[in-house]
């Protein structure tokens, strides 16, 4: 091989391609140093477009190109090629955008002057004239430094030695007929709305797919194309709203209808450019608008309504089926019926005002008012004369309403919801699915239940009996054997009844609105509204909702939940237990009895994780468990769970030694992510603090390697974004911060601290829909849990959080502390983070929690009271790895038991 140096340093744009070389992409600004053999090579300037020279090297490393390159080469007879290039004058100071040129690295030539660029002879260069747009132009650079373009694009550019002026075209655009203006979308340079008061003008570079915006943030269903002779064209399938006539291009847009009569406020179209009217909800309104999905509407001040709707490419409207509940499209009509509210104010003294647009109806007097909105967040309802709002609360798409700020005894119900048991009191968490901390769940596995059939409206008292004995019949069937619910007479653990406003609150009393309602564990109250007509259907479908709160479950957010709490007034009732429901009832009550593994012990607590290659024909995926040895054993240990049981226990061999347990996690070992290896992280052994990991990709535990500069006083945790390992740990003795690093091609990153948090034990890393999530101990006496998630665009962790959730009942709600005094443990569940944990120093018990992104689940405790789970305690903290199907858990025993235990749900 020989070296040469390539000097690009004179040029524009200094990246250049040798094919023959197959490297890439090189920078030459610098003149790099290329190892080559002798032959003859050609010169690529961008992706394709080839340089009219070839040079050759000779076997003694000189270099050679033909005599007509002498205009712009240098080096001939020398191991240096030095690239002169020519330069260019460009002039496209008559369009209405900028040019970038196709080269790499290139930067925009703005409009506003002409501009100079030192290229390399080459046919075939282009621009850009807006994002993602290829102009349909090319023009060439002469070996003698001179432009030429081909004969058919005369009509819009031409060249005169060594400038090039493209005119472009110039086009008329009628947007006459449109409610809205017309944003030219992503031209280079930006553009400027075109109201649709007047037509307008563009000079452009033809090309195909230009395209407008008529709202901010929404872009057009709609391109048209500017041929090379100036003339502009659409594609066939746009001819219902749009034509096109030589240089000229007319958008009629759809006219539609718009239907908010139900509403208590008036619609203002969101966003359109050149501005849009409130349109109050006395009558029908029309909108002309080009085809885009995403428009919406605001209907209070400074307040967006959470609902979208689509103008198809045929002038047709429609919605997902999401807003179905409220809102509806016929063809090009779109009617929003909204939710209607029943606000109750009664405990006030004063009358309230709803801020809402057009809103006409005066003060709503101490009582009972409804009135008629579209899903938003942060409505707001002020007492006279004050600029501060005395209510605040959200609508949902459901139909669910959420109270953020309100005096006590103030309520907002839907018309939608059919259950009083509260989402949210006052909290920004979300909707629960998930039970709280004892008594969140029942005790004990066998229930009785009884039910009074006095006042039931439209059933007689045997289709009350068969729709209450069927709704338990299906929970008992649903939980796999976990639950068993015994008929009784009369005092069952769970009673049913039929009351109204005089012995519950002011939601009974009247027919539609509230049906029913109940109390979580271990009250077991369910009550219907006894001013309802029911049918059995749908009092068994309500059955089976308010039990599935009486054994602790919390609403859910999917509408095709039992749990979700919204329905329409007729139905359809649902008559069993979908699969979400079935699986929190599981998580609730379907920990399997804990083993004790009698042949392995620690003094510290063990790591799960998953990992095996993946084949078309086999799989070698198991679980894996790792631990450091009992007090005075430095030692590592390992063993893997398959056919249901734990294989066992060996020692890792070589230097591997700890003073604390290593910490475990898997990472993508091909580009599909289905084959992964294991990387182990731990701390070093008695008087070294530094920190060490090693991998094993199915052949064995590679030698461990120590990351440099970085030391703990507990062990590291280690998870993987594909394959790529991140490490988080406590500081050294003395040092409650907490630090991180990741591995890259160069090797381990420089720690870099996790500004404002603190601990007292080891972290844990997860990664969560492609995120990197961090839990971690408080400081010293702080046993409360906190979490943070990873920017990996700005490479940083974004503010941390407290772990928090609500307890909502019929009677309010409570917000709640998660604590520990070890560090917790962390596992995917299928869309969900399962967090795992010690209780609090006095509280050995494991505990677990739900988050699925917004908010966290109750705390749950593995194991039950009052039976024979003495096994599901510990001093140290659990392991836990959610693997085929199945959440495992291993931890060390409670007090001064070395013994290691595990269970599986």
């Amino acid at each position: 091989m020989i070296d040469i140096r390539i000097d690009t340093s004179s040029l524009s744009h200094t990246r250049f391609v040798i094919p023959e070389h197959n490297s890439g992409f090189i920078e030459g600004a610098d003149a790099p140093t290329l190892h080559v053999a002798p032959g003859d090579y050609s010169f690529q300037v961008a992706s394709g477009l080839a340089a009219t020279f070839h040079f050759t090297v000779s076997s003694d490393g000189l270099l050679n190109y033909p005599d007509t390159c002498d205009a712009f080469l240098e080096g001939r007879g020398s191991n240096t090629l030095t690239v002169h290039g020519f330069t260019i004058t460009f002039d496209g100071t008559s369009l209405s955008h900028d040019l970038l040129p196709m080269i790499s690295g290139a930067h925009v030539l703005t409009r506003d002057q002409t501009h100079e660029l030192t290229l390399l002879p080459a046919a075939g260069y282009g621009f850009q004239p807006a994002a993602g747009i290829i102009g349909d132009f090319k023009y060439n650079v002469n070996v003698d430094g001179n432009l030429t373009v081909d004969p058919h694009y005369n009509g819009f550019a031409h060249t005169q030695g060594r400038t090039l002026t493209i005119d472009g075209y110039k086009l008329t655009i009628d947007g006459r007929k449109l409610t809205h203006g017309l944003l030219p979308m992503n031209l280079l340079g930006g553009a400027t709305v075109m109201p649709p008061d007047q037509t307008h003008e563009l000079t452009l570079l033809p090309a195909a797919g230009y395209g407008f915006q008529p709202a901010a943030g929404i872009i057009g269903d709609f391109k048209y194309n500017v041929n090379v002779d100036g003339n502009l064209t659409v594609d066939p399938h746009y001819n219902g709203f749009a034509h096109t006539q030589g240089r000229t291009l007319t958008i009629d847009g759809y006219k539609l209808t718009i239907d908010g009569r139900k509403l208590t406020h008036g619609l203002l179209p969101m966003n359109l450019l050149g501005g849009a009217t409130v349109m109050p909800p006395d009558q029908t309104h029309e909108l002309t608008l080009l085809p885009a999905a995403g428009y919406g509407f605001v209907p209070a001040p400074g307040i967006i309504g959470d609902f979208k709707y689509n103008v198809n490419v045929d002038g047709n409207l429609t919605v997902d089926p999401r807003y179905n509940g409220f809102a509806h499209t016929q063809g090009r009509t779109l009617t929003i019926d909204g939710y209607k509210l029943s606000l109750d104010t009664s405990e006030l003294s004063e009358s309230v005002t709803p801020s809402l647009l057009n809103y006409t109806k005066g003060p709503m007097p101490p009582g009972v008012s409804t009135f008629t909105v579209i899903p938003a967040s942060s409505y707001r309802l002020f007492r006279q004369g004050s600029p501060i709002p005395v209510i605040k609360f959200s609508l949902d798409v459901a139909g669910i309403t959420t109270v953020i700020d309100a005096p006590d005894g103030v309520t907002i119900i839907s018309d939608r919801r059919f259950c009083d048991v509260p989402d949210r009191i006052v909290t920004d968490l979300q909707r629960q699915t998930y039970g709280g901390p004892i008594p969140g769940r029942w005790s004990r596995r066998i229930l009785t239940y009884s039910f009074d059939p006095s006042n039931a409206v439209g059933v007689n008292e045997t289709q009350v009996n068969e729709a209450i004995v069927s709704a338990f019949f299906r929970w008992s069937a649903t939980s796999d054997g976990l639950l068993t619910f015994d008929p009784v007479a009369s005092n069952g653990d769970i009673h049913l009844s039929f009351v109204g406003f005089s012995l519950f609150n002011r939601r009974f009393g009247e027919p539609g609105g509230t049906l029913a309602t109940a109390k979580s564990p271990e009250e077991g109250v369910v009550k219907f509204d006894s001013a309802e007509t029911w049918t059995e259907e749908k009092l068994r479908f309500v059955a089976l909702h308010e039990i599935g709160h009486a054994l602790g479950l919390r609403h859910s957010d999917s509408p095709s939940s039992l749990m979700f709490a919204s329905t329409s007034d007729t139905g359809p009732w649902m008559q069993d237990i979908d699969e979400e429901s079935r699986d929190a009832l599981r998580r609730l009550y379907g920990w399997h009895d804990p083993q004790r593994l009698g042949d392995r012990a620690t003094s510290d607590r063990p790591s799960l994780a998953a990992a095996g290659r993946v084949t078309f024909s086999s799989s070698t995926v198991a679980l894996h468990m790792v631990w450091k040895g009992i007090e005075g054993d430095p030692g590592l240990y390992e063993a893997t769970f398959r056919d249901g049981a734990w294989s066992p226990q060996s020692r890792i061999q070589g230097e591997f030694g700890s003073t604390h347990s290593p910490d475990l996690a898997s990472y993508s070992i091909t580009s599909d992510g289905f084959s992964t290896g294991l990387v182990l992280a731990c701390r070093g052994i008695e008087g070294d603090p530094g920190i060490y990991v090693a991998y094993n990709e199915g052949m064995g535990w590679t030698g461990r390697t120590h990351i440099p500069d970085v030391g703990s006083s507990t062990r590291p945790a280690v998870a993987a974004l594909g394959p790529t390992p991140y490490l988080a740990w406590k500081g050294i003795v003395g040092d409650d911060g907490i630090y991180w690093t990741r591995h890259t091609a160069a090797g381990w990153q420089t720690q870099q601290k996790v500004q404002g948090v603190g601990t007292s034990h080891s972290p844990a890393l997860v990664v969560f829909r492609n995120k990197l999530h961090m839990f971690w101990k408080g400081i010293e006496e702080d046993e409360r849990m906190y979490f943070a998630k990873f920017d990996i665009k700005e490479s940083s962790w974004e503010p941390h959080q407290e772990v928090l959730y609500t307890l909502a009942d019929a009677d309010g709600g409570t917000t709640y502390h998660v604590g520990t005094s070890h560090g917790p443990s962390a596992t995917v569940d299928g869309d969900r983070i399962m967090v795992a944990w010690k209780g609090m120093q006095s509280d050995p018990e494991i505990y677990f929690s739900m988050y699925d992104g917004t908010a966290f689940s109750g705390q749950i405790p593995i194991g039950f009271a009052g039976q024979d789970y003495s096994g599901v305690a510990t001093s140290r903290g659990p392991g836990i790895c959610h693997f085929d199907g199945t959440t495992h858990v291993a931890w060390r025993g409670e007090g001064e038991t070395d013994t290691m235990w595990w269970a599986a749900l």
